[in-house]
């Protein structure tokens, strides 16, 4: 039963996203990872969609819903795992609804947001993918 809440939560969006950028690039399972989880020291860090390409590490965090709240924990999130990982790291968010970024944390972090007006149109959200990995 958790499996399904779990699923029906999100986990559908993460494995939406991992496999169409799996099929839009042609990668290779063995470049890419959904659910992914880090760990320093004592502190864990699940990665919704992580994938290599071209020497870069690409990060997209998925949301179903995004509010301040959770854009606030998620873009911390990435600012620290980019932090961790170096300057190849790509990192971006998508979420289904309109968020309007009021803190400009999106450009001060570097961090792509996909969000409703990208994800409800399936060429839209397949070209902003196309523009964010290269």
């Amino acid at each position: 039963m958790v499996k399904e809440i779990n699923y029906l939560r999100g986990q559908w969006l993460e494995e939406y996203v991992y496999t169409t950028i799996q099929n839009l690039f042609q990668l290779d399972d063995r470049f890419m990872g959904n659910s992914v989880l880090i760990q320093k020291h004592t502190t864990p860090n699940e990665l919704d969609v992580v994938l290599m390409r071209n020497n870069v590490i690409y990060v997209v965090e998925c949301k179903t819903h995004l509010n301040k709240e959770i854009f606030d924990l998620t873009a911390y999130k990435l600012h620290a795992i980019r932090k961790e990982f170096g300057l190849f790291v790509k990192s971006a968010i998508v979420c289904l609804n309109e968020y309007n970024d009021q803190s400009k944390r999106l450009d001060t972090f570097d961090i792509k947001l996909l969000d409703g007006k990208v994800t409800r149109n399936q060429d839209s959200f397949i070209n902003a993918l196309r523009q964010f990995i290269q």
